[in-house]
């Protein structure tokens, strides 16, 4: 693999999809799935923080919107499953949930339903929850992004 799909992919694509007592596959496609979701991350911080601007100050976050009130609630639930899987040592569930809380939730979802008259305290919000519940799977990608945030806030 060569340096090809980098740390983060290689450690996602070792803890998802693996449970204790079971062998797992390993294969380049596999890594290379978990590079798309590195990717992906990137893809979802840059919109975001393009939306924010430099100016942004953090603020709690308020619904103002249906889909707001919803990916709220679907971060609230999956935080609490996705802290609850680490605590009793499912990691692989646990990165499942958050792989699925960024690509189906915020991604495949919201981010379209926010692409015209986007909350920014919501999206920031979300943004800043998915790095901390995917940093544990992708240290290197979800610290990057949080350094390079503009502003500094912490949840």
């Amino acid at each position: 693999m060569d340096g090809k799909y980098g740390t983060d992919a290689l450690r996602l694509a070792l803890t998802i999809g693996i449970t204790p007592g079971n062998d797992g596959s390993l294969s380049e496609k596999k890594v290379e799935s978990y590079r798309n979701f590195c990717n992906k991350l990137w893809n979802v911080a840059r919109f975001i923080v393009d939306k924010a601007g430099a100016g942004y100050q953090p603020s709690k976050p308020v619904p103002a919107s249906l889909p707001d009130h919803w990916i709220l609630q679907r971060f609230s639930r999956e935080n609490l499953a996705i802290t609850k899987a680490i605590e009793a040592y499912r990691f692989s569930e646990a990165g499942e949930r958050a792989y699925s809380l960024l690509w189906n939730d915020l991604a495949d979802w919201y981010l379209e339903a926010s692409k015209d008259q986007g909350n920014i305290g919501v999206l920031v919000y979300a943004l800043e929850t998915v790095l901390q519940l995917a940093h544990p799977f992708a240290p290197f990608v979800t610290e990057a992004i949080w350094q390079n945030m503009p502003w500094q806030s912490i949840i």
